[in-house]
């Protein structure tokens, strides 16, 4: 037996008669589908007494026409099944490192702490969305912000996260969430402690998420990225 994944999702939206006239016309069509392939006629099998019972290929055509009916019903719903998504971080992931019109002529001053095999080339820094700046080097991607930056080579996941309070701890503006992000992640969403949740959309490959107020670093539970395709990657324990 093939293993089913505990944290497979599936969301299934059923047809629903909201159209009366239309509903009552599509099940009428369904009806006479399924009259239509039980009544087709077959060849006579000589070889063997006939049986006054359903035969196999009676039950074999009611087996078909059972088929039609669940195909044709699900096309008036739409079906959604998730998936892990682990998409790595790679420079071949993230557009905004390959598109020639985010490569800026002046980076920000704080990139010169980034030095020997970290440094960026002449004409190597991206600029990503909210601010965020980024390069490729020969062990992975650097990235820099106002408040943050690093490098970090190959990871087998979708989204990156950092948890920041720009000012005093408990004072202020709340903490924020922000990383990287490859292309197709069309969310991010960050789960805290009382059941409540903060999302952000990615904008050229970096998204940055505003805790709610009064909320703290401590409060974050995990980080939750949704991509194209139904794809899901959460992070779990984010401590």
């Amino acid at each position: 037996m093939i293993p089913v994944p505990t944290d497979a999702v599936e969301l299934v939206r059923a047809v629903k008669p909201t159209d009366p006239p239309r509903f009552e016309k599509e099940t009428a069509q369904r009806e006479r589908l399924f009259a239509r392939i039980v009544a087709t006629p077959r060849m006579a099998d000589h070889s063997r007494p006939s049986r006054r019972r359903l035969g196999f290929s009676t039950r074999r055509r009611l087996l078909v026409a059972v088929a039609v009916i669940a195909v044709a019903a699900a096309a008036g719903g739409v079906a959604y099944a998730t998936h892990e998504d682990n998409t790595p971080i790679i420079p071949a992931t993230l557009s905004a490192l390959q598109d020639r019109e985010t490569v800026v002529d002046r980076p920000p001053l704080n990139i010169q702490i980034f030095r020997g095999a970290d440094a960026p080339g002449a004409g190597s820094v991206h600029m990503l969305g909210y601010g965020a700046y980024a390069w490729q080097t020969k062990g992975g991607i650097c990235w820099t912000t106002s408040y943050a930056g690093g490098c970090l080579p190959r990871i087998d996941q979708p989204i990156t996260w950092s948890i920041k309070d720009l000012d005093a701890s408990g004072s202020g503006s709340p903490p924020i969430v922000f990383g990287l992000a490859v292309d197709g992640v069309t969310s991010v969403t960050v789960r805290l402690k009382d059941g409540s949740a903060a999302s952000g959309t990615p904008k050229a490959n970096f998204y940055k998420i505003d805790l709610p107020s009064g909320e703290s670093g401590d409060d974050v539970v995990s980080v939750h990225a949704t991509l194209v395709g139904n794809g899901v990657f959460d992070a779990g324990a984010t401590r």
